[in-house]
C-alpha cells in the first residue's frame, strides 16, 4: 500500500513542538542544566558556529542525564496533537533536549541542512544516534532526510534500528514500499517486534506477504524457528501461530 499521508512542518508547527519540548525541560530540569541549555539554544537560533553547535549537542547528556522523560498521558496527547503518530513514550531527557537544541538551528536549504547533519550521524554514538533517529519525524525539510532513515534501518545496531522502527512514523510516511519491506524482513531477521511499528497495518502489501512467506520457508528448511509476528505480514490475527 502507499505511504501514510506525510506531515509537512511548517513554521508554525516547528515553533509549537520546540515549544512543547521546552516546557518538558522545564519541568524536568535543575536550573543550571536549563540555563545552560537555554543559552545553546539561542546561540543555534542564531546561527551560531556549528563547532560550538555540535559540542552542544555531544555533551547534551552531560548536562540533563539520561533518565527517561517519563511523559504524562496528558503530555502523549499534545504530542500527538502536534505531530500526528509521533509518540515519545520511551524518549529520554537527553532525546528531548538534543531534538530541541537542534530544532533551533535554521536548515537553510536542503544541502545545508544535510550538511550540518551528516557529520552528526556519521560521527554520532549510540545514544546521540538514537537521539537523532528519533527526532526525524519533528525535522524541517523531511524529504532530505529520506535517504537517512533508509540508512538507519541498515545497520545491525538493534537500538538504533528501533529507534526509526518503533514508534517513529517517518518511515510509514516516507519510505517507498521496497524500503517498507526491507526494514519490515529486517526487524523479523533481527528479532525487532512488529507491533510498534507505526502505520504497519495500512502499509501491509502484496509484496511482502510474499516475502513472509519465503522467508518463513527458507526458517523451516534449515529447521529454524518462524518468528511469531511474521504472522503480521500476512493480515493474520494471531501472531503466535506462525504460517
Amino acid at each position: 500500500m502507499p505511504a501514510l499521508p506525510p506531515f509537512e512542518p511548517t513554521e508554525t508547527s516547528l515553533a509549537e513542538v520546540r515549544g512543547l519540548l521546552g516546557r518538558w525541560l522545564e519541568a524536568r530540569l535543575d536550573g543550571d542544566a536549563l540555563d545552560w541549555l537555554e543559552g545553546e539554544a539561542a546561540a543555534a537560533a542564531e546561527n551560531g558556529p556549528v563547532r560550538r553547535f555540535y559540542l552542544a549537542y555531544s555533551g547534551a547528556c552531560r548536562r540533563v542525564g539520561k533518565d527517561g522523560l517519563a511523559p504524562s498521558g496528558e503530555d502523549l496527547a499534545g504530542a500527538a496533537a502536534l505531530r500526528p503518530r509521533w509518540d515519545p513514550s520511551r524518549w529520554t531527557r537527553e532525546e528531548c533536549a538534543r531534538t530541541w537544541l537542534l530544532l533551533h538551528r535554521p536548515p537553510g536549504s536542503a544541502a545545508s541542512w544535510r550538511g550540518l547533519l551528516d557529520p552528526m550521524f556519521a560521527c554520532a554514538d549510540l545514544g546521540e544516534a538514537v537521539a537523532l533517529y528519533r527526532s526525524l519525524p519533528l525535522l524541517p525539510l523531511p524529504v532530505a532526510l529520506v535517504a537517512r532513515a533508509a540508512e538507519g534501518v541498515r545497520t545491525n545496531i538493534t537500538d538504533v534500528f528501533a529507534a526509526v522502527a518503533h514508534r517513529n512514523p517517518f518511515p510509514a510516511e516516507r519510505f517507498d514500499e521496497a524500503a517498507w519491506n526491507q526494514m519490515v524482513l529486517k526487524a523479523l531477521f533481527v528479532g525487532i517486534p512488529l507491533g510498534p511499528v507505526v502505520g504497519f497495518a495500512e502499509r501491509r502489501n502484496p509484496a511482502l506477504a510474499r516475502m513472509a512467506r519465503d522467508y518463513a520457508a527458507e526458517r523451516r528448511a534449515a529447521g529454524r524457528e518462524v518468528p511469531a509476528d511474521l504472522a503480521l505480514c500476512l493480515g493474520e490475527a494471531a501472531p503466535a501461530e506462525a504460517p
